[in-house]
Order: structure tokens, then C-alpha cells, then sequence
């Protein structure tokens, strides 16, 4: 039983000690979300569109809108081919005082007729 109060009397006062402690700011960089999609458009071709979530002020003030930008990033298209190496986006959404800001890059391709699916998205 004593030992039990004193696990208690411990706990309670690790809960207090992280109430008054000043909260840590998160150490996010600028990427915040990334998704790939794909649809195929013939019997051996595919559209991905790759859409990214950035923080708006890491490129200094935020783009505007229908603003290109290189994000210096590719799309592995599963077929030891790659998008390109000047990953050029363009910006769809932002918001300088949410500090975010949307962006998406099309690309189509060809593929032969032995390639299986391991696209992705990296640098």
C-alpha cells in the first residue's frame, strides 16, 4: 500500500511539474503533408498528380497563386525513370496568415508492358 501512494505522490507531481513548465514549440520543418495519386488514362500510360502542404514562409514572403516554384523534389515512376530533376510546382492554395500554402505538380508517362507499381514521391 505504501508503495502504491508513492507512485501516486510521484505522478501526480510529474502532472504538476507539466503544468507549469513552459510548452516546447513542435520542431516541424517546412514540408507539413504530401500525397500522391494516380489514374490511368490508357492501356499503358498514367496521370499522378503529386499535391505537397508547406509551411507559406519558408520561401521568404508567400507565392501567389498560380506561381511556380522549385521545390527541388521528384516523382519515382516505378520504372527506373523519374519525373525531372527541376520539380517545378505550382502553387494552388496559400494563406500568409495561416502560414501555409498548397502545392501540385501533374505529370503523365508511358510505361511498357512489364512495369509493376512502385511509384513514390522523394528526393
Amino acid at each position: 500500500m505504501r508503495a502504491l501512494l508513492s507512485l501516486l505522490l510521484a505522478l501526480t507531481a510529474a502532472m504538476a511539474l507539466q503544468l507549469v513548465l513552459p510548452a516546447q514549440p513542435a520542431g516541424a520543418s517546412h514540408y507539413r503533408a504530401m500525397q500522391l495519386s494516380w489514374v490511368k488514362t490508357g492501356s499503358t500510360t498514367a496521370q499522378f498528380t503529386a499535391t505537397v502542404a508547406m509551411r507559406a514562409d519558408y520561401f521568404g514572403p508567400p507565392p501567389a497563386v498560380g506561381s511556380t516554384i522549385n521545390i527541388r523534389d521528384t516523382v519515382d515512376l516505378g520504372d527506373g525513370t523519374n519525373s525531372d530533376d527541376a520539380f517545378v510546382v505550382e502553387v494552388v492554395d496559400s494563406s500568409a496568415n495561416n502560414n501555409y500554402m498548397i502545392l501540385q505538380k501533374i505529370v503523365s508517362h508511358t510505361y511498357g508492358a512489364s512495369t509493376r507499381g512502385r511509384e513514390s514521391v522523394g528526393g
